[in-house]
């Protein structure tokens, strides 16, 4: 029995593309006054992929993988890690530290 080579890599491809696929977030932070944190650092939990947000505090970051958090962090506020739900975008407010 011939085997069609299409199906063949469908059976052992397609796992890894399901499970590996990218996904970009977009979001704002801000500080407590609901003022921007411009330079505040994005990044993917346990990686270096990482963005910094704009002078306006937006960012956009494409997370690779199965790490599906964030860790959020500028100069004189207290880290934040974020866990990615299945929202799109993410309003995050950095607490003073």
């Amino acid at each position: 029995m011939k085997r069609s080579p299409i199906l063949l890599w469908l059976f052992f491809a397609m796992p890894s593309f399901i499970f590996s696929q990218s996904r970009q977030i977009t979001g704002s932070v801000l500080d407590q006054k609901g003022l921007p944190v411009p330079l505040a650092t994005i990044e993917q939990k346990s990686t270096n992929n990482a963005v910094t947000a704009k002078e306006d505090g937006t960012f956009a970051i494409t997370l690779d993988g199965k790490i599906l958090k964030i860790v959020v962090s500028s100069v004189n506020f207290k880290s934040q890690e974020i866990s990615v739900t299945s929202e799109n975008t993410y309003r995050i407010v950095l607490q003073e530290g």
